[in-house]
């Protein structure tokens, strides 16, 4: 988990003058413990939990998951709703589909794909691109990193696929 994600969560709680019970509420995490666990840093969220947080809270994904993007800047010049609103990349909808068009793009494998990122097997990322499987945020950092993209453009509809 980046360490600033629970510090940037309790900013922007406080900012918009929400109770942890109120804000747990909002982002459907059933009680407030389990809020001041995700603040704390004691429990990682889940990558949807993270985009979910990015789009009610209308900031960036970026914003949660970068610690080089410092607290207080929290209105970056695109929101993830913005980015979801906004015609699909290349016109692939899918986390798994974007990953692919941006491997093949740069002519590698996924086995030379998943070298780079440090994963052990071409299966993991045969996973990630037939979407029968999400990354996790570290991977997802990995993998934004690697082709020069943010979080925000991978992540687009994530949360629409994992709830159909």
């Amino acid at each position: 988990m980046p360490p600033l994600l629970g510090a940037k969560l309790r900013y922007l709680r406080k900012q918009r003058q929400m109770t942890q019970i109120v804000f747990a509420d909002l982002l459907g995490l059933g009680n407030q413990s389990s809020l001041s666990n995700l603040e704390s840093g004691r429990r990682p969220p889940s990558l949807e939990l993270v985009v979910k947080i990015a789009i009610k809270l209308e900031v960036s994904v970026d914003y949660l998951l970068q610690d080089n993007i410092p607290i207080e800047q929290n209105a970056p010049s695109r929101t993830v709703r913005q980015i979801a609103e906004a015609p699909a990349a290349y016109g692939y909808s899918t986390f798994g589909s974007r990953l692919q068009h941006l491997r093949r793009s740069m002519g590698e494998t996924q086995a030379s794909l998943a070298q780079a990122l440090g994963l052990t097997s071409h299966t993991h990322i045969s996973l990630l691109e037939n979407d029968r499987k999400g990354p996790s945020i570290e991977l997802l950092l990995r993998i934004s990193e690697h082709f020069g993209t943010t979080s925000d453009e991978l992540t687009r509809n994530i949360t629409l696929i994992s709830e159909e």
